[in-house]
């Protein structure tokens, strides 16, 4: 099964010389999760460079919150043999 990813720019605003994104992911499909985070891009050039770092962020996260449910089920699997 396909992870689906909702992207959603809730707020941006500057801090000194970066750009700062409060992004949140809503993940369905074979993951069901929702993550906000805040993102940093450091003097970007143009907005094609901060919506790569949102996608990419989107990417890093999805694989982090699959990886934690791997290893959850492998948790499981190792104390049902138990």
């Amino acid at each position: 099964m396909e992870t689906n990813t909702q992207i959603t720019i809730l707020n941006a605003f500057r801090e000194g010389d970066a750009l700062i994104t409060q992004v949140r992911y809503d993940y369905t499909g074979e993951l069901e999760a929702s993550i906000t985070v805040d993102i940093y891009h450091f003097q970007p050039s143009d907005q094609e460079e901060v919506d790569r770092g949102i996608q990419n962020r989107g990417e890093s996260e999805k694989q982090k919150l699959m990886s934690i449910k791997k290893i959850d089920q492998i948790i499981d699997n190792l104390n049902g043999t138990r």
